[in-house]
């Protein structure tokens, strides 16, 4: 069992219009507080007493950081979008278990013993505070650029786009050890392009697209089950990937 999210979101920003119109500016300062944030860790399952993904409630968090959005149009159907974001999180209390294969001799002070049934192997169920870990999905810092132009013909529009992205120090941990480890701590970065016609009517849609087109390759998931295991399933993210979009509204 696990409790509901409790948040409190504080912001103050400013948004902006000008350079007739042609430049929009966003700018936002928010606090995020939690309590009970729900997160993944280990747990046994109560009927077979087997390790699994579980969630579980962290009882204080927070989130604070700066956004900054623009858009601008430096000439007559040229469009270029910028997000930046940076972030600060902290765990202030976060009481786990840190489930272990159990070493020889006697159970560790504090900690419970449990038999795997039909497994002959012993696990240690030992209370842990997590409150000097960083909150894991969540990056330092965000960056977005995107640059797109439409051509207006008498056969529809044509639009080109090109994006990027790029995410610092995002973890997809969630046992103990695979967080304090950072084998699940990377930096994100992909970049986009597309390429769309839309009929004059604008019926159809049809879309060419690369994604991850620098084949960039990090893990984005995985079973980090480090502390039972001692082992790190990773998954690593889509390679260069190449598509064909068509669409019909009615």
């Amino acid at each position: 069992p696990y409790d509901p999210e409790e948040v409190w979101n504080y912001e103050m920003g400013f948004k902006m219009d000008g350079w007739e119109h042609k430049l929009r500016l966003n700018t936002a300062v928010f606090y995020t507080d939690y309590s009970e944030r729900q997160l993944t860790t280990v747990r046994l399952n109560p009927e077979t007493q087997r390790p699994q993904g579980s969630l579980i409630n962290a009882e204080s968090s927070y989130i604070s950081g700066i956004e900054f959005e623009a858009t601008v149009l430096p000439v007559e159907n040229l469009q270029i979008t910028a997000n930046v974001t940076f972030n600060e999180s902290d765990i202030e209390e976060y009481e786990d278990e840190r489930i272990t294969a159990a070493s020889p001799g006697p159970e560790p002070e504090g900690c419970t013993r449990l038999e795997v049934p039909g497994t002959g192997q012993s696990l240690d169920s030992c209370p842990i505070d997590r409150s000097d870990e960083g909150l894991p999905r969540l990056p330092d810092s965000v960056y977005f650029l995107a640059v797109q132009y439409t051509f207006e013909t008498e056969m529809g529009t044509v639009v080109p786009m090109l994006s990027w992205s790029y995410r610092s120090n995002l973890d997809n941990c969630f046992d103990s050890s695979s967080c304090i480890s950072g084998l699940y701590k990377v930096d994100q970065e992909n970049i986009t392009a597309r390429l769309t016609w839309n009929s004059p009517d604008m019926n159809w849609r049809v879309s060419a697209f690369g994604n991850n087109i620098t084949d960039e390759r990090y893990v984005e998931g995985g079973t980090p089950l480090v502390d039972v295991t001692e082992t790190a399933g990773t998954i690593y993210n889509q390679p260069r990937t190449y598509g064909l979009e068509a669409a019909y509204t009615w």
